[in-house]
């Protein structure tokens, strides 16, 4: 049961993290120090957000230099990544409303006007203004934020262009990139709003667009990976050739992987599914016990996927045949590699600490007190949390961490 002994000043200064306002069972109820210690793991920060009374943390994110939090009043929150302290607090809307994942963009240049007079490649001069901005997607807008304290920059109507967003988006510094219920993806002018085109995939878009340099990529519901060339505002689709079949006989429902070494991504075919960037070539396709409703992650050696018949498969990133190096049953998420292993969340939130290339266990812990969890494979660090408010940052025991204090019983 422990907390930040900075509590109440984070909650002078920001209004986001405090202590309680009333009793809420098992707020504090969270894995000790000594448990984190004995796997060699320790609190860098924790703290404790401040809800108001029926409000319950809904999902956390980590983002580049911050972590948020989303409540499911449609608050979301955002504290920094490094030190834990709260940022800003921003209602985004109804709390009926979907919201999506936040996505970072940087170096956004936005006029001092925005509107549809607007031209779409403004010069830089005197009256832009250039700001890195968190861009949080609901099924009907886009909200585009200043990432250092969360006031809204600009706000773009997707029933303006008469579609609704079906997940995440995707941007660069001048480009939002949307997938929609009915399957296409557009591209839209991020100061003005205005669409600059679209493509239709021909099946439902719930995976994050995924950008690698100038190549934007979006996998549909009806087995597509589709590469389009948008170094400029006239698309060039680069693979598959249109009309093409689909590369999966499954879903790519989930979340993918795009980065040099492939783009990996889970098919409720039954497979992983692993393409050349800039071909397209399908590089292999590994088939599983289950389908693969849920993200894949990819980690310094070994693409992990967990299954829909409970398994977690961990194969090798090599080039050519894939190969399966180990299995977890109940695998759920990874929370990070460390030092040749990896930290995995079974589906009864115990912590299990195999090593990455063999698989073998090397421990385990039960996570008491945490039930929301961020995936995570780049770097060095776990954060979660629960809905009644906790959020943590946990790293290997040698790093230094904030000094904590044992909350009374």
């Amino acid at each position: 049961m422990w907390r930040l002994g900075t509590c109440l000043l984070l909650a002078a200064l920001a209004g986001l993290a405090g202590c309680n306002r009333g009793p809420r069972t098992g707020l504090y109820e969270a894995v000790s120090a000594q448990e984190l210690a004995a796997v060699d793991l320790a609190y860098h920060w924790d703290l404790v957000v401040s809800l108001e009374r029926g409000e319950h943390l809904e999902h956390i994110w980590h983002v580049d230099e911050n972590v948020y939090g989303l409540t499911d009043r449609g608050r979301l929150m955002a504290f920094d990544a490094t030190s834990g302290l709260a940022k800003w607090s921003r209602d985004l809307g109804p709390a009926n409303r979907r919201y999506f994942a936040p996505t970072h963009c940087d170096h956004v240049y936005l006029p001092a006007t925005l509107g549809p007079g607007t031209v779409v490649t403004p010069p830089k001069d005197a009256s832009m203004h250039q700001v890195d901005v968190v861009v949080v997607s609901s099924t009907i807008d886009a909200q585009i934020l200043d990432r250092k304290d969360g006031h809204l920059l600009h706000r773009i109507d997707y029933t303006r262009s008469d579609f609704a967003a079906s997940g995440p988006a995707a941007c660069d510094s001048l480009r939002l990139y949307v997938g929609t219920v009915k399957g296409s993806f557009y591209a839209l002018d991020l100061r003005t709003g205005l669409v600059l085109w679209s493509q239709d995939t021909g099946g439902q878009i719930t995976a994050e667009p995924r950008l690698l340099g100038n190549i934007l990529l979006v996998a549909s519901r009806n087995g597509k990976m589709i590469a389009t060339g948008v170094g400029s505002n006239t698309p060039q689709r680069l693979w598959p050739k249109v009309g093409a079949k689909p590369q999966a006989t499954g879903d790519f429902s989930a979340d993918f992987v795009a980065e040099e070494r492939g783009i990996f991504a889970g098919s409720e075919d039954y497979a992983v599914y692993a393409f050349e960037p800039q071909s397209g070539q399908t590089l292999w396709r590994y088939p599983t016990g289950g389908a693969l409703s849920r993200p894949v992650q990819v980690g310094a050696t070994n693409v992990y996927a967990a299954a829909d018949n409970g398994i977690l498969y961990a194969l090798a990133l090599e080039p050519g045949r894939p190969q399966e190096k180990w299995t977890l049953p109940a695998g759920q998420l990874v929370l990070a590699e460390l030092e040749g292993k990896a930290y995995i969340v079974d589906d009864h939130h115990n912590l299990i600490v195999v090593d990455a290339a063999s698989g073998r266990l090397d421990s385990r812990l039960a996570l008491a007190g945490l039930t929301l969890f961020v995936p995570n494979t780049k770097t060095p660090t776990i954060y979660a949390g629960n809905r009644d408010g906790l959020l943590v940052r946990i790293d290997p025991k040698p790093r230094g961490f904030l000094r904590t204090e044992k909350m009374p019983k």
